[in-house]
């Protein structure tokens, strides 16, 4: 079923980037999408209404419209009412997802987490920023965080792919080089 659903909500993400690329609206049908998955996650009466199962979907689909018709982009809007429509609803969270990483795939943009045990430095950010993207070829968005738990060193995640170069992880392996596990 997980599989399923990311399937379906990487192909509505597909399409609506197609449509917002179209329309000139991509960073705005992104930043919709931020805005309704906040709204989403705050469990907002609204939203507890427009999954109930006995609303009828035509219903739903007029308070939908009626909610976001000046408040979102035309495209945004469609997605809206063809999920309330579909019961899909719950997909906008990884339909959001999946528009991010496609967008920023479509412009060369490569978004890369990094966690440090101390606050990086600027420089040290733009030497980061520079070094991934000589490598990746594309611009890096570096989102840095801090994580004491390190101790030293940093974990860099590009995608679904992790790079760890910690001073725990070389004490983890020391003690397993140690302990023989």
């Amino acid at each position: 079923m997980v599989k399923n659903t990311r399937f379906a909500a990487h192909k509505y993400a597909k399409a609506l980037l197609a449509l917002a690329q179209k329309e000139n609206a991509a960073g705005k049908v992104q930043n919709d999408l931020t805005v309704l998955v906040q709204s989403m996650r705050r469990a907002d009466n609204h939203w507890e209404m427009l999954k109930n199962p006995i609303v009828r979907p035509q219903d739903k689909a007029q308070a939908v419209s009626a909610a976001f018709i000046s408040r979102v982009e035309p495209s945004t809007l469609q997605l809206l009412l063809a999920l309330t429509m579909r019961g899909e609803l719950d997909y906008l969270p990884l339909i959001a997802e999946r528009f991010e990483a496609l967008s920023d795939e479509a412009v060369g943009l490569l978004r890369v987490s990094v966690r440090t045990a101390f606050p990086l430095t600027q420089e040290a950010a733009s030497a980061l920023q520079e070094k991934l993207s000589t490598r990746t070829g594309k611009k890096i968005v570096l989102e840095a965080k801090e994580d004491p738990g390190l101790i030293g060193g940093l974990l860099i995640k590009v995608g679904d792919r992790l790079f760890e170069n910690s001073l725990r992880l070389e004490l983890r392996q020391l003690n397993e080089a140690l302990t023989g596990s």
